[in-house]
């Protein structure tokens, strides 16, 4: 059984008495307390768990034993205990070698600096060999031995998003070849989601995981700052909230989050992404208020995902809609030997355009998505947007008037077919707009319009 107890106050309290501990997960097989997740894969590599588990199977539940949902939803009376009893995550060993690997040269750190190959200057590098000499230099906090041993931790270190090869092109090796940090790439350097000096990071989470974590907090900001109908942001409410401080913390865990799950997890994880860093980068840089201003706002970078630099676009037009071009350019967003391809979603889902908010007046409500129930929220969202001003129908004239999002990415849509476009609408229609919209198709006549799109601010007054 699994229990979030970052929302209970009388959870985090009685688990921290329980354990002496302060950081998430904590790990009980019946009433023993086995630990975090570093004991658990410690017992693993004795060969000692699958015992334990066995033996959880095979005897009853003793005395003693924690009863979940009584911790967390019994009411409890105010006590002092509980004001400064904050959660945190397991510290990762790999992060903390990072954190010492990032410390200037001169104070023992890993000699990181611009090097040049041939006529290209990569920023803020390192050598294979000068990471290996560094590992095993510094057992005592890596572990490591041996060439062998600094290279199979190393190699693990990038499968974990931390580091990799300047162009992608090789794994670690103990050689002149360049590697770099995530946050020292180009783009990665000007994220809106790295670490504090010297902060470890919290051991990698699925994007399942990390992804409900992330929704129950932004779930926290909207239910305070977003308007009844989803349409307006109070942004200046959000800047000085403690949860959005909190939320700022969590996107951290973003630069090591593993991206390989279902379709419906990515889907969810990155639709939410997407909604939250716009209301991230509107706090934190301002609303954009010319067409310059909001091709730099969706073009440059935003958060690290799983070790790469993303922008708005990039979320967008490259993870969720499957690498395709973005509105008015021919060219596809990811070229074909970038390496975020391989965390692209497969499939284009149509919808996805009235779950997508970018900030402005003629954008869909905001909203959260689970992968649970995903593909009927999906459906829901499109029906909330048509049923409203998405699309608008004259049936004297024969005359639809859609969303101008349906023009820029006519292609999502099956074609270049009016016809079609407008029948594609109606299957998200109801009553009587959808017996309008059967009659105009009918008479195979249909004239389409696309609307103005209201660039305004979705701020409040």
């Amino acid at each position: 059984v699994e229990m979030d107890v970052t929302a209970s106050k009388k959870g985090r309290l009685w688990l921290s008495n329980r354990t002496g501990k302060r950081t998430v997960p904590q790990i009980f097989l019946n009433d023993q307390h086995v630990g975090g997740n570093s004991e658990l894969q410690e017992l693993h590599k004795k060969g000692e768990l699958l015992g334990m588990l066995h033996a959880v199977k095979d005897t009853p539940v003793p005395d003693g034993t924690p009863k979940l949902p009584e911790i967390i939803d019994d009411p409890l009376e105010d006590n002092p205990q509980m004001d400064d009893l904050t959660m945190t995550c397991e510290p990762d060993l790999q992060g903390s070698i990072v954190v010492s690997m990032r410390m200037p040269k001169a104070e023992g750190g890993l000699d990181i600096a611009d090097r040049r190959h041939h006529l290209v200057l990569y920023n803020k590098c390192f050598t294979g060999k000068a990471f290996v000499e560094w590992m095993i230099m510094h057992k005592d906090i890596t572990k490591c031995a041996t060439v062998e041993d600094a290279l199979r931790v190393g190699n693990e270190m990038m499968k974990g998003n931390l580091f990799d090869h300047v162009k992608s092109d090789h794994t670690l090796e103990n050689e002149d070849f360049f590697y770099r940090f995530a946050e020292d790439s180009p783009d990665g350097h000007k994220a809106l989601n790295l670490p504090i000096k010297g902060e470890v990071s919290c051991q990698p989470a699925g994007a399942g995981e990390l992804g409900k974590a992330l929704r129950t907090l932004i779930l926290k900001i909207y239910d305070e700052f977003l308007s009844a109908d989803g349409r307006t942001v109070d942004y200046e409410g959000i800047a000085k909230s403690p949860n959005f401080q909190h939320y700022r913390e969590l996107t951290v865990r973003l630069m090591r989050v593993d991206l390989n799950v279902s379709h419906e997890e990515k889907l969810a994880f990155l639709i939410n992404v997407y909604n939250a860093l716009v209301i991230h980068k509107t706090v934190v840089e301002g609303k954009p208020t010319s067409t310059w201003k909001r091709f730099k706002f969706f073009t440059k970078p935003g958060y690290i995902i799983a070790g790469h630099a993303y922008s708005l676009n990039d979320i967008e037009n490259g993870l969720i809609r499957t690498n395709k071009s973005p509105p008015m350019s021919s060219s596809l967003q990811f070229s074909k030997h970038d390496p975020r391809l391989q965390f692209c979603l497969q499939r284009l889902d149509p919808r996805i355009h009235f779950a997508l908010v970018c900030g402005a007046q003629s954008c869909p409500p905001i909203k959260t998505y689970d992968a649970s129930n995903v593909d009927e929220a999906l459906t829901g969202a499109a029906q909330a947007f048509f049923e409203g001003d998405g699309i608008i129908l004259d049936e004297k004239k024969n005359e639809a008037s859609i969303t101008r999002i349906c023009k820029w990415y006519r292609s999502d849509f099956g074609g270049y077919d009016d016809a079609d476009l407008v029948g594609w609408i109606s299957s998200f229609l109801e009553g009587e707009k959808r017996e309008v919209c059967t009659r105009i198709l009918d008479r195979n006549k249909v004239r389409v319009k696309f609307q103005v799109y209201n660039w305004d601010s979705n701020s409040k007054k």
